[in-house]
Order: structure tokens, then C-alpha cells, then sequence
């Protein structure tokens, strides 16, 4: 089974997005469909942080915050229940642990774990509402080919030589995006100095 970038072609790659996971295996190989699907999502991931970085990070920045909301109103409905059983000192403790040290009586700290799961709620809440990049409406398989055309044609037009989608390797492609962007964006940044 293909596992690296460096070992499928451009066009190979397209269709990995497109969908198409039988490009990561031989004919005669057998893989379950759900290491085929989470090898995907690794070179997809692969190939936008050897492209555009600063984009990766933006998507992985995105769902960490998703994943601490959700981490916060588990934890915060826990510390709740925990005073419902009177566990009061232990509550005080992990609140302590979590950056919350002030002295609290017993109301001023059930207030203050209401008043937290609230919050908790609230951000996971907007976290659904404002999904980012992995909720957006997926492009269509013919989207996605007229993408890589037309990147396609203007690393071509940049870089004034001939790129073959069959025979150039999707890491070897993803690293032209990215030099072509840092050296427009350097030559912007030049510009904008005159």
C-alpha cells in the first residue's frame, strides 16, 4: 500500500481527493477500507502542509479549540455532579489545578462551576456554529480536478516548464506551490517597500 506522498503521482493524488482510495493499493492488495480512508486523510494532510502551511495550521488551530470545548464541558459537568455529591475539596482542587485558585466558600464555588459550564457550553456551541474548513460543503470531484488544472497551469506559466500530473510526484508538486507562493509573496513584499 501506497503510505507517501513521494510515491504517488499528481494525477494519482487528484483522484485520492476525488475520492478514489483504490490508487494507494496493488491489484492483488487487500486493506480494510478504514486504514484505505485514514491513510487518505494523512496525505491530504501531508500534501496542505508541504503547500501551504500556514493553512494546516489554521485547520489544526481550529480543531483543537473544537476538541478542548468539548474537553471543557465534559470536565465541567463533572466538577457539577461532583458537587451535587458534596465533593467540595475535590472540586476546589481541580479548579486549581485548571488556573482557578481563589479562595471560594461553598456557593461562591458551585457558582463558579455553573458560571465555567455555561462557558463551556457557549464556546462548543459556537464551535458548531462556526465549523471552519472540515463542515464547509464539500467540492464536487470535477471541482476539485479544475483546481489542480488551473494550479497546475500557473505553476507552469511561473516557473516557464512543462509539469507532466502523470509522471511529477504529489510531495514534488505540493513543494512548487509552496516555493512559487513564497517567492510571489517575496516579491510582493518588495514592492510594496518602493
Amino acid at each position: 500500500m501506497i503510505t507517501s506522498l513521494s510515491k504517488l503521482t499528481m494525477h494519482q493524488y487528484i483522484e485520492l481527493v476525488c475520492g478514489d482510495v483504490s490508487v494507494l493499493k496493488g491489484s492483488a492488495e487487500v486493506v480494510s477500507p478504514v486504514k484505505l480512508e485514514k491513510t487518505r486523510k494523512q496525505l491530504v494532510y501531508e500534501y496542505s502542509k508541504l503547500s501551504d502551511n500556514a493553512g494546516s495550521k489554521i485547520f489544526i488551530n481550529d480543531h483543537v479549540w473544537r476538541v478542548r470545548a468539548k474537553a471543557e464541558l465534559t470536565m465541567f459537568q463533572c466538577l457539577n455532579n461532583a458537587l451535587l455529591l458534596g465533593a467540595f475539596d475535590d472540586v476546589r482542587a481541580v479548579l486549581k489545578e485548571y488556573g482557578i485558585a481563589r479562595k471560594m466558600d461553598d456557593k461562591q464555588l458551585a457558582d463558579e462551576v455553573k458560571s465555567q459550564l455555561n462557558r463551556a457550553r457557549a464556546n462548543l456551541k459556537r464551535s458548531k456554529e462556526n465549523p471552519g474548513k472540515d463542515n464547509e460543503k464539500q467540492p464536487t470531484p470535477d471541482e476539485i480536478r479544475t483546481h489542480f488544472d488551473r494550479q497546475a497551469a500557473s505553476l507552469m506559466t511561473y516557473f516557464k516548464f512543462q509539469i507532466d500530473l502523470d509522471r511529477i510526484s504529489a510531495s514534488q508538486f505540493a513543494c512548487l506551490v509552496d516555493q512559487a507562493y513564497r517567492q510571489i509573496n517575496a516579491q510582493m513584499a518588495a514592492l510594496s517597500k518602493k
